[in-house]
């Protein structure tokens, strides 16, 4: 149960990384994605940290 809610927490994360690294990328280039830099460092932390749980409660 715990490795199901993790997987669903970790594919939202990535899924809210890329919505955000894409949006940068398509508004401004590269100063977009460095504007978008706090919202995909989280998102990244977030996936890494409850996708190694997944792994962990397999």
């Amino acid at each position: 149960m715990l490795s199901n809610i993790c997987l669903v927490i970790a594919m939202l994360a990535l899924g809210s990384m890329l919505l955000a690294a894409v949006s940068g990328l398509l508004k401004d280039g590269l100063k977009g994605l460095k504007s978008n830099a706090k919202w995909v460092g989280i998102s990244l932390v977030i996936y890494v940290i409850t996708f190694a749980i997944f792994l962990f409660a397999q």
